[in-house]
């Protein structure tokens, strides 16, 4: 058990006592999960005040879902990255820096060690962030998809957009949607 900061709102303290308290389930009925809460607090140091703001939440929100999209699309673990692994215990030991071991899990996230590998490394940080990556179904992208992905990235490096679009087409024919992250694109299950 930590107790942290306090939880403002703008500059006044959130509490039952200041009648401007908030629950996980009026969260909940925002549209905002509990485990996006907690990405969110996560992204505070808790020696620092934390400015509650829903935007912010929303922002976190998103933030989670792209972690838990690209972890879902890197296969079965195996192997690790020991590197980033020990980074990021560098990171929780020193204060628990927490925001900073967000950072490590972006950055094994974005990196070009292979993918077996950094879904094992992930889900070595998740036993520390709690944010439920362990629960994600690995999705199996077809070679074939894969290998339009490349063909797409290549198109719009080269500025063929309507090629580009026209491979989008094609993707979702498979039953794969294109999200365009700040990883590149990544092919998801059409739901």
């Amino acid at each position: 058990w930590l107790h942290g900061e306090f939880l403002i709102d703008g500059e006044k303290r959130m509490g039952k006592s200041e009648g401007n308290a908030m629950t996980l389930a009026w969260l909940t009925q925002q549209g905002i999960s509990p485990l996006a809460y907690r990405y969110f607090c996560l992204g505070t140091h808790y020696r620092q005040k934390l400015n509650f703001n829903l935007d912010a939440v929303a922002g976190a929100q998103r933030a989670l879902e792209h972690v838990q999209e690209k972890v879902a699309t890197l296969g079965e673990p195996e192997g690790s990255v020991p590197k980033l692994e020990q980074k990021f215990m560098t990171a929780t030991c020193d204060d628990l820096n927490m925001p900073q071991a967000l950072a490590v899990l972006w950055e094994l996230l974005k990196s070009t060690y292979p993918n077996s590998a950094k879904r094992t490394s992930a889900l070595f940080m998740d036993k520390v962030l709690g944010l439920g990556l362990n629960n994600i179904a690995s999705i199996v992208v077809p070679p074939e998809v894969l290998s339009l992905l490349a063909e797409r990235e290549q198109a719009r490096h080269n500025k063929d957009f309507a090629k580009a679009d026209d491979i989008r087409t094609y993707v979702k024919e498979r039953g794969f949607v294109i999200d365009d992250t700040e990883f590149g694109a990544v092919a998801k299950r059409l739901k």
